[in-house]
């Protein structure tokens, strides 16, 4: 399940899927990740879809994740193509607005680094191998020349079902960490 109608299951297993591909190789370019999956932990949330337990243990990762990992940098693009119909995106405008407005909100939260790409698709990866390039040169960075840009699709585990009892025990909620964090 996902979009409009993830769950506790769906969420957890992305989530956990995309943290262990970004924790197993440095560097790398990825047309998604964790912020993502929280902006939607976030939409589900307000919807009464996931349980409260999935969105602090998914944004508690995340301050883990950045704080290990201070040089990432998060591509934002901001909504400027209509949605296409592919049968896996939604073609719910009003849900892509609200997912961008988490998007752009959880940059800004959390103090992630990121740059705004607009234009044609042409346009945003003429900036982002601009971006790189520049990246390379200030800091000594190697990067193989042939920067290809590849579809990335994890798969995740979908017969995963985490019982109430597993999410439960998540470490960082036990203990009530969150009680005075707002979501």
């Amino acid at each position: 399940k996902i979009n409009e109608e993830g769950d506790n299951k769906s969420q957890y297993a992305i989530f956990n899927t995309y943290q262990k591909l970004f924790e197993q190789n440095k560097n790398y370019i990825s047309d998604r990740g964790l912020v993502d999956v929280i902006a939607y932990d976030r939409y589900l949330y307000k919807h009464k879809k996931i349980s409260q337990i999935v969105l602090l243990n998914h944004q508690q990762a995340l301050r883990r994740f950045l704080k290990k990992n201070p040089d990432v940098i998060h591509v934002y693009f901001p909504i400027e193509f209509d949605l296409v119909d592919d049968g896996v995106r939604s073609a719910n405008k009003e849900f892509q607005k609200e997912i961008d407005i988490h998007i752009t909100n959880i940059l800004h939260e959390y103090d992630i680094n990121h740059i705004n790409v607009s234009g044609s698709v042409e346009e945003r990866v003429e900036k982002i191998k601009k971006y790189i390039n520049n990246m390379t040169k200030t800091n000594n960075v190697k990067f193989n020349e042939d920067i290809k840009l590849t579809e990335l699709k994890p798969s995740y585990d979908e017969s995963f079902d985490p019982s109430q009892e597993y999410l439960d025990s998540m470490p960082d909620i036990q203990n009530g960490e969150f009680s005075d964090i707002p979501i």
